[in-house]
């Protein structure tokens, strides 16, 4: 299944590089610029790592600079984006050079005790009582369910 989901993603990047490479050699005024967004620490990410901080300070990007970031590549239109730089940098160095890094990554990251990836987990921590409001905010969001 890994080797599945690698395959996929090399698909998915090769596609959108070569729809680039295509847009710039025919001179198109259509553009695509491929970002790469590092972790956005918001106040919704510090209430689930309220109990512990695993993130190093050069790691985090502010929401308000991000935004800020996608708003001068909106207008620059530079070929890629990448959001913190410095994390973005490094995690792509560590991707190429280290092919264990991300999973790494994924079992430090996820909530005590769960199993596998620890996406259900998150996501029940994000449905419960605590972060009701939350929801109620996030229900303009295309898919949502908000309930």
């Amino acid at each position: 299944a890994e080797v599945r989901k690698q395959w996929y993603q090399r698909r998915v990047r090769g596609f959108f590089y070569s729809l680039q490479q295509e847009l710039l050699a025919r001179e198109s005024s259509v553009s695509l610029t491929i970002g790469a967004l590092g972790l956005i620490w918001t106040k919704e990410m510090a209430q689930i790592y309220a109990d512990r901080n695993p993130f190093p300070e050069w790691a985090k990007g502010s929401l308000e600079d991000c935004s800020r970031g996608m708003m001068e590549a909106y207008i620059t239109r530079p070929q890629t984006m990448t959001y913190p730089k410095l994390a973005g940098i490094l995690y792509r160095a560590y991707w190429y050079f280290k092919p264990n890094f991300h999973e790494g990554l994924i079992q430090k990251l996820k909530p005590k005790g769960s199993e596998g990836t620890g996406y259900k987990e998150v996501i029940e921590q994000l449905q419960s009582s605590s972060t009701a409001e939350l929801r109620k905010k996030m229900g303009y969001q295309q898919g949502y369910e908000g309930h």
